[in-house]
Order: C-alpha cells, then sequence, then structure tokens
C-alpha cells in the first residue's frame, strides 16, 4: 500500500542544505535529492510557502522568517490541510532546538537526534484514517466549545438584561417617590395660600364691618 507521506525534512537556505530528514526507506532520500536541491536553491527569501507536484506525488514546502526550509512530500491527491498541519507540527518540533542554532547546523546533523520525533510525525499523518478522526473529534470539541460558549454570553446577555432592569425599576421608584414629595410639597404650599386668602377676606370683612358699625356708634352716642 502506497504511504500518504514519502518524505519529510527540516533544511536551511543558507548553504542549501538538509539538517534533518525522515523517509521509511533510506534510499527514497536518494531518489528525492535532487528535487530537494531544487527546492532549496528556488531563490526564495523571507516567508514563503508553495506547493508544486513532483513525480513521486506533491511537494509541500514552507520557509519561516531567518532561512529554515521545512518539506513534506506526499501522495497526490493528500489533504492540504493535514499537509498544512504537518508542517506547521515539524516546525513547532524544530523551533525548541534554537533557529538559529539549526540554520548553522552541519547538513544532516540533526536527522538521528530527531530521528524518533519525526517517525512519529511520519506516522501520525500517514494514518489519515486516525486524522479524520481525530479531526471530526476535533470539530465536535469545537462545537460544543461554540455552544456553551453561546451559552454563556446568552446568561451574560439575560444577567445585564436583569440589571439594566432593577436599574429601571429602581428609577422608576425613585421618580414615584420624588413625585410623592412633590404633591405634598405643593399640597402644603396650596393650604397655606388657602390660608392666607382666608386671613385676608376675613380681615376684609372686620375693616368693613368697623368701617360701617363705628360711625353708627359714635351718631348715636352724640
Amino acid at each position: 500500500m502506497e504511504s500518504s507521506v514519502k518524505y519529510i525534512a527540516v533544511g536551511s537556505l543558507e548553504g542549501c542544505k538538509i539538517i534533518a530528514s525522515y523517509a521509511s526507506e533510506k534510499s527514497f532520500k536518494d531518489s528525492v535529492k535532487k528535487e530537494v536541491d531544487n527546492l532549496l536553491s528556488s531563490g526564495h527569501e523571507g516567508e514563503w510557502a508553495t506547493r508544486s507536484p513532483s513525480p513521486h506525488g506533491v511537494w509541500f514546502v514552507q520557509s519561516d522568517s531567518i532561512g529554515l526550509v521545512y518539506l513534506a512530500l506526499v501522495k497526490s491527491g493528500y489533504s492540504d490541510r493535514f499537509a498544512a498541519g504537518l508542517l506547521s507540527d515539524l516546525k513547532d518540533l524544530f523551533v525548541s532546538q534554537g533557529p538559529e542554532h539549526l540554520k548553522n547546523s552541519p547538513s544532516e546533523s540533526y536527522t538521528r537526534i530527531m530521528a524518533d520525533d519525526m517517525r512519529k510525525l511520519y506516522t501520525k499523518y500517514n494514518d489519515t484514517t486516525s486524522l479524520d478522526k481525530v479531526t471530526a473529534v476535533n470539530q465536535k470539541v469545537q462545537e460544543v466549545k461554540a455552544l456553551a460558549t453561546e451559552g454563556i454570553n446568552q446568561v451574560m446577555r439575560n444577567v445585564e438584561s436583569a440589571e439594566v432592569l432593577s436599574a429601571k425599576t429602581n428609577e422608576l421608584e425613585g421618580n414615584a417617590r420624588m413625585f410623592k414629595n412633590d404633591a405634598k410639597r405643593l399640597e402644603r404650599i396650596m393650604w397655606c395660600r388657602k390660608m392666607k386668602i382666608t386671613c385676608i377676606l376675613v380681615l376684609v370683612v372686620v375693616g368693613v364691618l368697623l368701617y360701617i358699625i363705628v360711625p353708627i356708634i359714635i351718631s348715636a352716642s352724640d
């Protein structure tokens, strides 16, 4: 059965060399050496990525900002998503070794050191059935996380709505108390005005009566 992943490697644009590589058969490394040399001497600078055909399948190549290159040769029809994941994991694996140090390392100097880790990556991405299952599980996890997040957001919105409603209720209660106090104050003002008017009317009536009665009393006395 044809392998899904045929070859993985980490190289350096400086000196166009492979620092570490892995293939199921050592002889396969020799058969793709010329293709690897062409990819490393492509003249690209900075961060870049490419996908190019090969007699053995398809090359996926990605470079970082310091000139390290991550390569994967996979069979035709291999998922671009899986290939991108393979290169990303390969990069993470070697970044921990110190990129600047790797760039200046001799050719194939890390092949033996990183053999076990690279074999695990090779095995993981060669089993596309398991990758599909893992992807499906991860997708389910993401869906559950999305639902949980939405639930939390809904609860927070409900809490905010309750807080807004409580604030409005408190505001209405405050307005009601203020209205009640204003009504009482207005009632007292109106009562005072009524009493003033009553007193004035009484004084006027008394004054008029005195004005009429006093002259009569004086005339009667005479």
